[in-house]
């Protein structure tokens, strides 16, 4: 061997012998290291595990790739990793985000109150940075233009429900929680269970959450619940609904809902304790889920397979969740034609069970919604109000038929207590027309 050559050869041997003796100094802690995006911090610890095989993974991807049908990952709590390439959760496979990092703490249900989170606070468990730093338990982060396609499962881990009649159905408890960075994307034909929280790294940057099949399953938020008695008077005597004000703000980046997709809200009305001259009955949660986005029997019913329908989180901040900021709302812009349909919820009042149904009161569009329709056709076949604060635009190549009853409440509308619940002195809800409205059959109601 040419003396030259053998010396090179002895110093990288050299030089690689004197890396793992630093390496073995320095312990397996964490690193800092340097890409494209600037410095991030990877640890050497295991972020993830395969519930069959026991085999612990360093990174998300390599878990997945060597993940088999009928098989979870789970992620480790407090670990707080990075997806940084582009991967692929497979049929049958699952990724589970719990917040105790052992079982998938899937959704609390049952009239169990024990069971149920609540802190005696009426707000979010991210509801500021404080209870951010209290409740969220894992944080998993997609990196830049990394595209994670679920053909699986994505469960989110999050414990839903608390006992206050003004917030209903909120993550109130631990959570853990996906991050999407500039330009990330998770692209599902599967389903996913979010019970904790989909957010984006930065406001408005990029980032998406696209919904080509499948069903996605996200907590159905309930802001002004006219709990226990007042349920009774208002929905079975006076035809109201025990709520006007809801939205499902868990989902917070760019969402596309396609035709074959299903969206299904999860709701809890807990009603409190119920005092009668011989006893109290106790508080109990009233679980049910809403079809809210399909192509049959759904709130948004879609009518066409080019339909879709767009939201987009506009909260005060991308990263806290509040219930007392009348400015946040959620834009929901619909494509390709839809109708109105009924939301039902089952709910025990006292000893009885009752359906709550839209189809027999008038729909609530509150200042938490914006409305947009365009490209299509589209037609409100049940009674519908805008409450102030609300928007409505319907866009100059779509077109609306008003099958039933339509109110539009007037500026200065002062609410009346009704259950210990007003609804918010707002401006007058706003109804822009650029395409074509048309009101059918109005005088048969």
């Amino acid at each position: 061997m040419h003396k030259h050559k053998f010396l090179t050869y002895f110093k990288y041997i050299f030089l690689l012998g004197a890396f793992f003796f630093s390496f073995g100094s320095l312990g397996f802690s964490s690193w800092n290291i340097y890409d494209a995006f600037g410095i991030d911090s990877i640890t050497l610890d295991p972020v993830c595990y395969n519930n069959k095989t026991n085999v612990q993974y360093y990174t998300i991807e390599d878990a997945l790739s060597n993940a088999n049908s009928g098989e979870t990952i789970f992620t480790y709590t407090g670990k707080n990793p990075t997806i940084r390439k582009s991967c692929e959760i497979k049929p049958g496979v699952t990724l589970c985000l719990p917040f105790d990092g052992e079982t998938w703490n899937g959704r609390q249900s049952g009239d169990d109150s024990s069971k149920w989170f609540d802190d005696g606070n009426n707000s979010f468990a991210d509801a500021n940075a404080s209870r951010v730093s209290t409740y969220r338990k894992n944080s998993v982060t997609i990196s830049r233009n990394v595209k994670l396609t679920n053909k699986g499962t994505i469960q989110i881990g999050g414990i839903l429900g608390s006992e206050n009649i003004n917030l209903s159905g909120h993550t109130s408890g631990n959570y853990c929680e996906f991050v999407l960075d500039k330009n990330a994307s998770i692209v599902s034909t599967g389903n996913v269970y979010c019970l904790g929280y989909i957010k984006e790294k930065e406001y408005d940057n990029g980032s998406q959450f696209l919904v080509n099949s499948g069903t996605v399953y996200a907590p159905f938020v309930i802001y002004d619940y006219r709990g226990g008695s007042s349920t009774a008077g208002a929905y079975q005597e006076g035809g109201i609904t025990p709520f006007n004000v809801y939205d499902m703000p868990n989902i917070k980046p760019y969402s596309k809902y396609s035709y074959k997709s299903t969206l299904i809200g999860y709701a809890d009305l807990h009603t409190g304790d119920v005092d009668i001259v011989i006893t109290t009955i106790k508080a109990q949660h009233n679980t049910t889920d809403i079809k809210i986005i399909g192509n049959s029997e759904s709130v948004i019913t879609l009518n066409t397979e080019n339909s879709y329908v767009e939201t987009k989180n506009r909260s005060s901040s991308h990263l806290y969740t509040t219930n007392n900021v009348y400015t946040d709302f959620t834009d929901i812009n619909i494509h390709g034609g839809a109708s109105s349909g009924v939301m039902k919820l089952t709910i025990k009042i006292i000893s009885s069970t009752t359906t709550v149904s839209t189809q027999d009161c008038f729909f609530p569009i509150s200042y938490r919604l914006h409305l947009g329709l365009y490209d299509g056709s589209y037609s409100f076949v049940n009674p519908m109000k805008l409450m102030n604060g609300s928007y409505l635009y319907v866009a100059s190549d779509a077109s609306l038929s008003i099958g039933s009853q339509f109110i539009i409440y007037p500026d200065g509308f002062v609410d009346t207590a009704y259950g210990n619940v007003v609804y918010p002195t707002l401006s007058a809800p706003k109804f822009i027309v650029d395409g074509d409205v048309r009101l059918v059959d109005l005088l048969k109601h």
